[in-house]
């Protein structure tokens, strides 16, 4: 039976009392400092400024500024969506993230909340309907939108249709090596370069992981298939951050390129990391904090930036 827990999407009111474990860690403060920059900033582009707010409001439970996280979501979910697929996609995608933030904003009515869900229900249909993307990372990025919809607005046909492309993906599109074969190979209906894909189409996976398992109880994190999972494919690019010589599917790959697309769609290597605790991604992490990424979870260096909790030992073991 499809159940959902609401909260946040990707994480769960757990999230509180761990980052009051973690907060006299320098990482931690400077992400929420961070955080609390962005949304103060008149400058910030206002989608990302309502996410920071709802964000901010969630992390704290302290309803400091509940009319003005209120007035910049409703001011966000009214805008008209990017006319580029993949932009769309996106601010669709951190749209859907922050109805589930202000679900409980009392500046927001029930039937308010209602009728803006109603809303991005139909722009997530419209765009589903309309998209005539042959693009593999757009694919699979709307893909990610119908399963995030799926949990948020309790749509179960959204969210299957995701977990089907999750595992499909896993299952025969991703090698034993890492590598994401569709996303790799030469696509000249893409801008993008073969390292941005794989790191787009990763971030898709473990966004679709991570919201399943947190939202869903449902742990995509574990499907394998003879050992391949989405942690194969989050390891993979995170050994060219440093040196690109042994990439072979860009020719005369820059490093600067890789840590540039780490640091503009990175929100993943936070949440996979919480999984995996390896200490290669550990290393990027140190360069990339705090990671802002507003379609790829927000500021997840303090949603999901910290250790999992050692489990108990008994007496014997």
């Amino acid at each position: 039976m499809f159940h959902v827990n609401h909260y946040g999407l990707y994480f769960t009111p757990a999230v509180r009392l761990d980052l009051r474990a973690v907060a006299d860690q320098g990482y931690i403060q400077r992400a929420w400092e961070a955080l609390e920059a962005k949304f103060s900033d008149p400058q910030t582009p206002d989608i990302d400024r309502a996410l920071a707010g709802a964000l901010l409001e969630k992390l704290t439970d302290q309803p400091l500024h509940t009319e003005q996280v209120a007035s910049a979501f409703q001011q966000t979910a009214r805008s008209p969506l990017p006319d580029h697929m993949l932009e769309a996609v996106g601010s669709l995608q951190t749209r859907i993230h922050m109805l589930e933030l202000v679900r409980d904003n009392p500046a927001i009515s029930s039937e308010s909340w209602g009728h803006y869900a109603d809303d991005l229900a139909a722009q997530v249909d419209d765009l589903i309907r309309t998209s005539d993307s042959q693009d593999y990372v757009t694919l699979l990025s709307l893909d990610t939108l119908k399963l995030l919809a799926g949990l948020a607005l309790e749509r179960e046909r959204w969210f299957e249709e995701g977990k089907t492309a999750f595992t499909r993906a896993i299952e025969g599109q991703l090698r034993p090596q890492g590598f994401i074969q569709p996303a790799v190979e030469a696509d000249r209906l893409s801008p993008f370069s073969a390292i941005e894909r794989q790191i787009l189409a990763t971030r898709s996976l473990v966004l679709m992981a991570q919201a399943a398992s947190a939202s869903a109880n449902l742990d995509l994190w574990n499907h394998k298939v003879r050992g391949v999972s989405v942690a194969t494919a989050a390891m993979y690019p995170i050994y060219y951050f440093y040196t690109t010589a042994k990439w072979s599917w860009d020719e005369a790959l820059a490093p600067e390129i890789v840590q540039e697309a780490f640091k503009r769609n990175g929100g993943w290597l936070e949440m996979a990391q919480q999984r995996l605790q390896h200490k290669d991604m550990a290393l990027v992490l140190d360069d990339v904090r705090p990671i802002w990424d507003a379609s790829g979870g927000g500021m997840t260096t303090l949603t999901h930036g910290w250790p999992p909790k050692p489990k108990r030992r008994g007496w014997f073991g």
